[in-house]
């Protein structure tokens, strides 16, 4: 079974179960005008649906939590909704391991492409 596949079995019995939690801890959002409600679904829509098409599970997590970073972050910018001080610490943390993350792959790719360019190559290139 690939990826998708499980996703494609996985998600609707997460739904399920989660429904109940989501409706008891949730605060869900009221926004001013109609438009700005059309506006916030159709771009989480648009990203989850963009989410769906990484293969890696690290890198479908990473864009994940980028999402819901720019759903908070846009909330603030968009609709004056403030951010509490552990959605801040939140983002912040994200952040930084995205960047991490992003540096560490970086740094993998340029050793494994080419072995001139290495700050410690194993064999001579001369």
């Amino acid at each position: 079974m690939n990826s998708q596949q499980l996703f494609y079995y996985q998600t609707p019995l997460s739904a399920l179960l989660l429904i109940p939690f989501i409706l008891y801890m949730e605060n869900f959002p009221v926004y001013k005008t109609y438009e700005e409600q059309q506006i916030a679904v159709a771009a989480s829509g648009i990203v989850g649906f963009v989410v769906n098409f990484f293969r890696s599970a690290l890198t479908y997590n990473m864009i994940d939590h980028m999402k819901t970073v720019s759903i908070l972050l846009d909330s603030f910018i968009l609709f004056d909704d403030f951010l509490n001080f552990k959605q801040f610490i939140g983002i912040l943390l994200t952040l930084s391991g995205l960047f991490s993350y992003t540096f560490v792959r970086i740094d993998e790719e340029n050793q494994s492409v080419c072995t001139r360019c290495n700050l410690n190559p194993t064999t001579s290139t001369i």
